[in-house]
């Protein structure tokens, strides 16, 4: 991609505002949607382990008092954020990147075939 937009007489800016991030945009965009995820499993971990409020405390708390529920509430609702965050990137990913289209096995293309 880069040596045709060279061909079509782009300079090196334009080379890399025009082809370059573009094209690395979306996969930048779905590591960062992955990442995510991984955040969310820290951030429990890391109340679990030793915060005083959240999720992970209460489940811990709940855990020490025998409240079964509670803790299938605190599961149900970090479900819950995880697949709002996921749709959120998904929703945000179609809106920025109308160029790209992903496969069923997840792959993108650069561009939508016609």
């Amino acid at each position: 991609m880069i040596d045709a937009g060279r061909a079509l007489g782009a300079n090196r800016i334009n080379t890399i505002f025009k082809v370059i991030l573009p094209s690395s945009l979306p996969g930048i965009w779905d590591a960062c949607r992955l990442m995510i995820g991984a955040g969310w499993t820290f951030v429990i971990i890391a109340e679990i382990v030793g915060a005083s409020s959240g999720l992970g405390h209460l489940m811990i708390e709940s855990q020490r008092f025998l409240r079964t529920a509670n803790i299938f509430a605190a599961i149900i609702i970090i479900g819950f954020l995880g697949l709002i965050t996921d749709y959120f990137f998904e929703i945000t990913y179609k809106l920025l990147f109308p160029w790209s289209e992903k496969t069923h096995a997840g792959i993108e293309t650069h561009y939508k075939s016609v």
